[in-house]
């Protein structure tokens, strides 16, 4: 089993034990509980950060410099919100190609994950505008992909005039400018990582992990 493998590489007296010096990040294609048994199986006790997930992480990582918790948004919550800001008649006449969609019974969770996927994969605005500028290269007018990106920054913006709301994407942002910021946020990890994920991690969370975690990617 490569799980096992790559964990029984790694000195598991590390992750281990009161005061580990290295923690576990249970990324796609890995099972946290299957992480979690394989170290418990070699006799080591864990503590609450031996074993977590990179969006957990980046939450955690978050709250040390939010004074306000922010709530998560669901799939449902953010839907709604597309929903409204659809509803806008300046922004909706100028989405010619979603609104012929509109009408069908999964638009709006569609276009949520396309929004949330597309969010994730760059990193920041001059990232999304080189990968524009290839997909116009290709193809002469990338209608769909404009309208969708127009509402991708309206909900953007949405979000960051809210004090008290978020979503898995922009907590990647904010602790990624929390670590930017203070190092200090850090101070409650063990000094290392090891890092399972199945595919190589792009935009957003790229960007996260490129911040002094100082992984080892298995």
């Amino acid at each position: 089993m490569k799980t096992k493998k790559s964990l029984l590489s790694t000195d598991l007296s590390t992750i281990g034990g009161l005061h580990p010096t290295r923690f576990v990040i249970v990324g796609e294609g890995f099972n946290r509980e299957e992480i979690k048994a394989i170290i418990l199986s070699e006799n080591e006790a864990i503590s609450g950060i031996s074993v977590t997930s990179l969006s957990a992480l980046a939450a955690r990582i978050e709250s040390q410099r939010s004074q306000k918790p922010r709530a998560e948004l669901s799939g449902w919550a953010r839907q709604e919100i597309l929903r409204s800001l659809m509803g806008n008649k300046s922004l909706s006449q100028s989405l010619s190609l979603l609104n012929s969609k509109r009408r069908g019974r999964t638009f709006f969770e569609e276009l949520d994950r396309a929004i949330q996927k597309g969010r994730s994969y760059y990193a920041h605005f001059e990232e999304y505008s080189a990968m524009h500028a290839t997909l116009e290269s290709v193809q002469a007018k990338p209608q769909l992909f404009d309208e969708i990106a127009k509402m991708a920054f309206t909900y953007d913006a949405f979000l960051e005039a809210q004090e008290s709301l978020t979503d898995s994407v922009s907590v990647f942002r904010r602790a990624t400018e929390a670590i930017r910021e203070n190092h200090g946020v850090l101070d409650f990890l063990p000094r290392q990582a090891v890092f399972f994920e199945h595919w190589r991690i792009r935009g957003r969370r790229a960007l996260f992990f490129s911040s002094p975690l100082g992984s080892d990617q298995h």
